[in-house]
C-alpha cells in the first residue's frame, strides 16, 4: 500500500487477468489497462456468503473504472496471498472525475491531488443549484440485490421456509422497535436486511423437474412465491408474503447499499436511509400484523388444521359454498346489508331471491359444522368476540312493557298483589 491509500495494481481477484465487459459494451482487462486500485468492502447479510466489493481501478489513460462484485468468504489457511475467487456476476461501468471523487471519499480514501480541485467546486454548489428530491422507496426494490439463489426448487418445500420466514420477521419487528430510543447513526439494521433477503430468495429450476406449464421454457430460478404450495395457506401466499415484500424490501435495500443501485446514480444518501428507517417505523404495527397471520397459519399447518383437512372431518358432506355465497353471507352477518345493498356492493346481476339463497347457502354450509376458509373464520371470530363484550345500559331506558301476568283485565284489581 502507497501513503495514497491504494495498492500498485497486481492481481488479487480472480477476474483480473481476464477481461470483464461493462455495461457500455465495452471490455476492461485491469491487468493490463489499470495501473492501481482502491477496494472497499462491506458483509454480505448472512456471514457465510461472504463479502461484497466495490474497487475503483484508475486506467493508465487517467480514466476511471468502477467494478461491484461479490466474493465467498476467504480461505485463511490458503495465506495472506491467495487469489480470491470471485462471483460471475460482476457489473462494472466507467465513471467521470468526480464519481472517482465520490468513491474516494465514501470510502475514506485519501483523494489524489490532481482532483483535489473538485472538492473546492463540491464546497461552493451554484446559487441556482436544485436540491435533490429523495427517491421514492419503490426505486430500491430490486429483487437482485439481495436474497440468495439456492438448490433445485423442486425439491424445496414452502412448509419448511415459511418458519425460516417467520423467524427473520419476529426478529427484525424486534429490531425496528428498538430504533426510536437509539442514535439514528448507530442503529442496527442487519435483522430487517435478513428479512427481506428471506422474502427475495431464489431458487434454481430442473427444467426436467419443472412443474409448470409445458407450454412454456421454464425459468432459470423462481421465487418463494412460484415454488408449490400445500393446501389451505392460499392467504399466506396470495396476501402475508407479497404484503410483507412491498412493506420491507424497498427500505431495506436502501439501508443496505452504499454503492449505486444503477450506473451513474448516487448510492442512497443520509436522508434516504432516514426515510427509509421512518418507513419501516410507520409500518411496524401493520408488519406485526402479518407476523401473526402468518404464525397462526403455520399453527394449524404443523396441527394439520389446514382447510383441506378441515373439509375432511367435515360433519355432512354439503357442496362448499362458492365465493359470490361466501361474500353475500359476510356482508349480511358482518355489515347488516339490505340483500339490494348487498346486490349493489358483489356488482352481481342476479335477482334479490337469488342473493337470499346465496346467504342460506352459506349459513346452512356454516351452521352445520363444515368450515369456512381460514380468512373468513379469524373475520367470523373478531365479529364474535366484539359481541360477546356486554354494553351497559342505563336503567330509565328500560321499558318493561305491560304486565304479562295474563289475567283478565277485567278483574284488575279484584285481588292484590
Amino acid at each position: 500500500m502507497s501513503d495514497e491509500g491504494l495498492r500498485p495494481l497486481s492481481q488479487q481477484f480472480s477476474f483480473e487477468g481476464s477481461a470483464v465487459k461493462l455495461e457500455d459494451g465495452s471490455w476492461f482487462q485491469p491487468l493490463r489497462d489499470a495501473r492501481r486500485c482502491w477496494t472497499a468492502t462491506s458483509p454480505m447479510p448472512y456471514r457465510h456468503h461472504g463479502t461484497y466489493y466495490d474497487s475503483l481501478y484508475e486506467l493508465q489513460n487517467g480514466l476511471f473504472v468502477r467494478l461491484q462484485f461479490t466474493a465467498p468468504p476467504l480461505d485463511r489457511s490458503a495465506g495472506r496471498t491467495s487469489m480470491i475467487d470471485c462471483h460471475d456476476d460482476i457489473k462494472g461501468n466507467r465513471i467521470d472525475d468526480r464519481e472517482a471523487v465520490e468513491f474516494l471519499i465514501e470510502g475514506q480514501f485519501p483523494v489524489l491531488e490532481r482532483l483535489q480541485h473538485l472538492l473546492l467546486d463540491e464546497s461552493a454548489p451554484a446559487d441556482d443549484a436544485e436540491p435533490q428530491t429523495p427517491r421514492p422507496l419503490s426505486y430500491w426494490e430490486v429483487d437482485s440485490v439481495l436474497g440468495t439463489i439456492h438448490k433445485d426448487a423442486h425439491v424445496m418445500r414452502v412448509a419448511d421456509l415459511l418458519p425460516k420466514v417467520l423467524d427473520a420477521a419476529i426478529n427484525a419487528v424486534h429490531e425496528i422497535r428498538q430504533w426510536p430510543a437509539v442514535n439514528p447513526d448507530l442503529r442496527q439494521h442487519l435483522q430487517t436486511i435478513n428479512l427481506a433477503a428471506r422474502l427475495r430468495d431464489r431458487y434454481r429450476v430442473d427444467a426436467r423437474e419443472w412443474w409448470g406449464s409445458q407450454k412454456i421454457v421454464p425459468p432459470e430460478s423462481v421465487d418463494i412465491l412460484q415454488l408449490r404450495w400445500p393446501d389451505g395457506i392460499e392467504n399466506v401466499k396470495s396476501n402475508v408474503i407479497p404484503e410483507m415484500g412491498k412493506l420491507v424490501v424497498g427500505a431495506a435495500v436502501a439501508l443496505h447499499l452504499n454503492t449505486p443501485l444503477r450506473a451513474n446514480e448516487p448510492p442512497p444518501t443520509y436522508e434516504e436511509k432516514r426515510l427509509a428507517e421512518t418507513h419501516l417505523l410507520t409500518s411496524l404495527s401493520a408488519i406485526e400484523e402479518l407476523v401473526v397471520e402468518l404464525r397462526q397459519t403455520l399453527d394449524d399447518l404443523t396441527s394439520g388444521r389446514t382447510y383441506a383437512s378441515l373439509m375432511e372431518e367435515a360433519p355432512e358432506k354439503l357442496k362448499p359454498p362458492k365465493k359470490e355465497q361466501i361474500a353475500a353471507y359476510l356482508l349480511r352477518t358482518l355489515s347488516q346489508l339490505s340483500n339490494a345493498e348487498i346486490k349493489k356492493k358483489l356488482k352481481v346481476t342476479v335477482d334479490l331471491g337469488t342473493i337470499s339463497r346465496w346467504i342460506k347457502i352459506a349459513r346452512e354450509w356454516y351452521e352445520k359444522g363444515n368450515p369456512l376458509p381460514p380468512t373468513v373464520q379469524n373475520m367470523l371470530a373478531k365479529e364474535k368476540a366484539k359481541a360477546a363484550v356486554p354494553v351497559p345500559m342505563d336503567p330509565s331506558e328500560i321499558d318493561l312493557g305491560a304486565r304479562q301476568r295474563g289475567r283478565n283485565p277485567s278483574r284488575k284489581g279484584s285481588e292484590s298483589d
